[in-house]
């Protein structure tokens, strides 16, 4: 990938972790820092991918869209936030994850469909591209023909 000089990734991170709410402290230590480690890191214009990613995936926060020459990155999610205590807390968690469901199979109908749309308009200018060819060389071949019949 690319690598962007104008960008400082000590200061995107710290932007991100003052964007998430959490505690500086909360965030260093689950990405396995201390404070005072971090706040070496966001001095530096270029901050290492890797700690860049451990700080991603423990606040979670994607740092891809901001630094594009880092790779993706899986944001691991705690499996505890999954687990219902309650009847009730599985019955919401329940309607919260149709309701998800709903919304991603909404969106991967729209995407589905822009595909199949890019996917014709593929197909029509590829068309017209091999029509284009044949008309050329049949000009081609007239024009071929023309001169042969001068000589």
């Amino acid at each position: 990938m690319r690598k962007n000089k104008n960008i400082h990734r000590g200061e995107i991170l710290k932007t991100a972790v003052d964007k998430s709410g959490q505690k500086v402290e909360q965030v260093a230590k689950k990405a396995g820092y201390k404070r005072s480690t971090y706040y070496t890191h966001i001095e530096k214009p270029n901050l290492d991918l890797r700690i860049l990613e451990k700080y991603g995936k423990a606040m979670p926060y994607d740092f891809t869209e901001e630094v594009p020459e880092m790779d993706k990155y899986i944001l691991e999610e705690p499996l505890a936030k999954y687990i219902p205590r309650t009847f009730e807390e599985a019955i919401n968690q329940l309607g919260q994850l149709r309701d998800k469901y709903d919304e991603l199979n909404e969106k991967y109908k729209q995407l589905n469909e822009e595909h199949n749309l890019l996917h014709n308009k593929f197909d029509q200018v590829r068309d017209e591209y091999i029509q284009y060819l044949r008309m050329y060389k049949e000009a081609e071949l007239v024009s071929h023909k023309k001169s042969q019949d001068k000589s």
